[in-house]
């Protein structure tokens, strides 16, 4: 059961990791802008975690 949380972490991780340079490079391709890229890297990544967070509390 230990490799199978183990497995579940490192994949989550890995994704996040995925989808916030996904975001970076997407950004930087529509502004052009390496600043303004950083920031919808930024508001993405804390609008993810502040969704994440009420699902899983429930609210």
């Amino acid at each position: 059961m230990k490799d199978k949380a183990a497995q579940s972490v490192v994949k989550s991780i890995s994704w996040r990791i995925t989808g916030t340079i996904d975001t970076m490079v997407i950004s930087y391709f529509i502004t052009g802008d390496f600043t303004m890229a950083m920031n919808c890297t930024m508001f993405d990544h804390y609008s993810n975690n502040s969704t994440n967070t009420l699902t899983a509390t429930g609210l």
